[in-house]
């Protein structure tokens, strides 16, 4: 089990975390988890279907793109 950097922020005192697993049993998983920059703590779990862990991008202002299963970006 890894916790990996997603790579933004979703607004100026959040941050996205991303929880995963590959095992050897060839069983992957991710959750997507904000984080306070101002102490460390997490404060909740994104709860969005991702085509990867990597595929959050946060935008910095409260919202972040995710790719739909048609390969179409969405804003949410």
């Amino acid at each position: 089990m890894s916790i990996e950097w997603s790579g933004g922020y979703l607004d100026d005192n959040t941050a996205i975390a991303v929880l995963s697993r590959e095992g050897t049993d060839e069983e992957v998983w991710w959750r997507h988890y904000t984080v306070d920059t101002r102490t460390g703590a997490v404060t909740g779990q994104l709860n969005v279907i991702t085509m990867d862990p990597n595929d959050l991008k946060p935008l910095g202002d409260g919202t972040y793109l995710v790719t739909d299963a048609d390969g179409t970006l969405r804003r949410l």
